[in-house]
């Protein structure tokens, strides 16, 4: 859409362009800034900050920004701060001022406090007038009082303890599988998101499958001839224009209603417009088969759907597509007729970045038809591909539909018809965030978002491809490795941290029983007795014998001569051997001083001195990623 390329200003009042995305369409909204309303003078702070605000702004931030003014605006203080220039400003009367805004903050947010903050400085972000010191006003730091929230990024179709797999490590989540190397921990993890994606994809294959029975069954009933059901009076009523009464659709059949569904549908043109009077669609079972719900406008759109796709199957399209593109919800919804290239081999698309607006483009390739004519068994990515081909197709099919036929709100080729009684039909993209939810429960499927695909399907992409960092950020779109970096640091890499970790420890509890409470407290425990180590790099607690023969005990006793082969499990080993000893120094002098430092202190000074070897080692990022893992919450 076309934006206003100023903020427009009269008198002293100022409307800001701002914009938002509505379901997938950019959106254009006006905030109003009254100066004089507001008892601020023009040519300050304010004026400054709006002179260069960026067109168009977040509707978000201005809001926020918007509503922090009116609360500041009547305090003498800040109300004559910004009133005044900027170079006449010294940068505590900035803070002071962005101190009064956190203030006005508190007292209507109440969770993202932080977040709200960062909005409302949004503009000061980007004033490049000067201080009274030299010093820009987008270049001031101001540090915020709230606490961002922690982000913890979750993959739910991962994570759950899902009992319909076959095996007890695919029904575990993916922070549970063990292996015994870093390549099988990859290709364990690859199988595993494979397999949980695949369980929605096939789910999503199977709406479609019934939609394009169902076009195919509404096809062939169009071409029968009336039931034998009817009587010569209710098909010439029916001929007349007149409706089924509610007494007389109590005494037909399933199949005998189907056909007068069809047949009014087509006798009014319902593909065009709304039915005059109610429409009882009630007691057809195959309009509801594909939501497995009863639903009167699903039913509707079930009638409809050799005309249109309905809202359901629009869903199963864009999770099919996320799968195989990997781009967000709003890319992906920004996808129209226009942006779309069909070519023997491929399929080319490109979509807008809703945060930046910059274009990305996509390829879904054809398998070879040699491929599927030998029976060559085809991969799981070729069989996404060959998914994301169908879909694209009947939306392209769905779309030439509703351009021909309604009214539609905006380009995408998931506008589905706008369920109210309008003439002529109207289509907008529908409300996904509703339709995911009677989704996932009409097919029993974990709790997960639109979102959730595309970073389920981007780390099966990282982890087959070698965790091959560039190519996943050229296929996500993003400016840099950096964004890339957090996105997989805060879902897949965390998981798989917690599953080596699991795995260690597995490994390490015999011994640790062994070592406080014996053999016969590791049998009772039924674990596993094969995997005790005698030979530790240190004692497991301050339970062990003083006369313990630890890799650390023989190191001191050899004064330093003996070389000790440092490995993962080592250092993962340092890592909470420091970890006990920040916990429990204290109560160790308490309890024994002439104990701790016969005993303990020795072992402290190496397990210290170690662990700042490794920390300054090129193996730091293991222990890193130990110490990550051990003081998660």
């Amino acid at each position: 859409m076309e934006y206003v390329p100023h903020h427009v200003w009269t008198g002293n009042t100022v409307s800001l362009a701002c914009k938002r995305r509505y379901r997938g369409q950019l959106v254009q909204r006006k905030v109003v800034i009254d100066f004089d309303r507001l008892g601020i003078a023009r040519g300050g702070l304010l004026d400054a900050c709006l002179t260069d605000a960026p067109v168009p702004i977040n509707s978000s931030n201005a809001n926020v920004f918007q509503r922090a003014l009116k609360g500041v605006a009547p305090v003498a203080d800040l109300n004559r701060i910004l009133s005044t220039p900027p170079e006449l400003l010294s940068p505590w009367e900035l803070e002071h001022l962005l101190t009064g805004f956190e203030d006005e903050i508190e007292k209507w947010a109440k969770r993202t406090r932080a977040t709200v903050s960062n909005q409302a400085r949004s503009l000061f972000r980007t004033c490049k007038y000067l201080l009274a010191d030299g010093t820009r006003v987008s270049d001031f730091v101001f540090t915020t009082r709230f606490t961002a929230p922690t982000r913890i990024g979750t993959l739910p179709l991962a994570e759950d303890f899902i009992d319909v797999f076959s095996t007890k490590e695919l029904a575990e989540p993916l922070s549970a599988i063990n292996a015994e190397t870093k390549t099988g921990l990859d290709r364990k993890a690859v199988k595993h998101l494979q397999m949980r994606l695949d369980r929605v994809l096939t789910i999503c294959d199977s709406v479609i499958d019934r939609y394009e029975k169902l076009r195919e069954t509404l096809r062939l009933v169009e071409q029968t001839p009336p039931p034998v059901a009817l009587s010569k009076i209710q098909l010439r009523n029916l001929q007349r224009g007149s409706y089924p009464t509610y007494r007389q659709r109590r005494k037909l059949d399933a199949d005998t209603r189907l056909w007068i569904a069809v047949y009014i549908a087509k006798r009014d043109d319902l593909s065009h417009s709304y039915p005059s009077r109610y429409f009882n669609l009630q007691g057809i079972p195959i309009l509801q088969s594909l939501e497995n719900r009863k639903n009167e406008k699903g039913a509707f759109e079930a009638l409809l759907c050799r005309t249109y796709a309905p809202r359901c199957v629009l869903l199963a399209f864009l999770i099919i597509i996320q799968a195989s593109l990997i781009w967000n919800t709003d890319t992906a919804i920004s996808l129209s007729k226009n942006r779309i290239r069909v070519y023997r081999n491929r399929i080319e698309v490109w979509g807008l970045k809703h945060k930046t607006a910059k274009k990305q483009n996509g390829i879904v390739r054809k398998p070879p038809i040699e491929q599927e004519s030998d029976g060559e068994e085809i991969g799981w990515n070729e069989i996404n591909e060959q998914r994301a081909i169908r879909a694209i197709k009947l939306l392209l099919e769905h779309d030439r539909a509703v351009t021909s036929h309604g009214v539609r709100e905006n380009d995408s080729i998931f506008s589905g018809l706008r369920l109210k009684q309008m003439n002529p039909l109207s289509f907008q993209v529908p409300h996904l965030a509703r339709n995911l939810r009677g989704f996932i429960k009409s097919h029993s499927l974990p709790a997960f978002t639109l979102d959730d695909i595309r970073t389920h399907a981007a780390n099966i992409f990282f982890l087959e491809r070698g965790r091959d960092i560039h190519a996943l950020s050229v296929v996500m779109g993003h400016a840099n490795l950096a964004i890339t970096e957090q996105y997989l640091n805060t879902t897949l890499v965390r998981l798989l941290n917690a599953a080596n970790m699991k795995r260690y420890m597995d490994i390490l509890a015999p011994t640790i029983v062994f070592v406080c409470r014996g053999r016969s407290a590791v049998e009772a425990l039924k674990l596993d007795a094969t995997r005790i180590d005698d030979n530790l790099l240190f004692p497991v607690s301050s339970m062990a014998d003083e006369d313990g023969d630890s890799l650390a005990d023989q190191w001191i006793a050899s004064n330093g001569e003996l070389k000790l082969k440092i490995g993962a499990n080592e250092i993962q080993h340092c890592a909470l051997q420091i970890i006990f000893y920040r916990e429990n120094l204290r109560g160790l002098v308490a309890d024994n001083i002439s104990r701790f430092k016969a005993f303990h202190l020795p072992r402290l000074v190496f397990c210290v001195a170690l662990y700042t070897f490794i920390k300054a080692s090129r193996y730091a990022f293991i222990l890193e990623q130990c110490e990550e893992v051990l003081n998660a919450p």
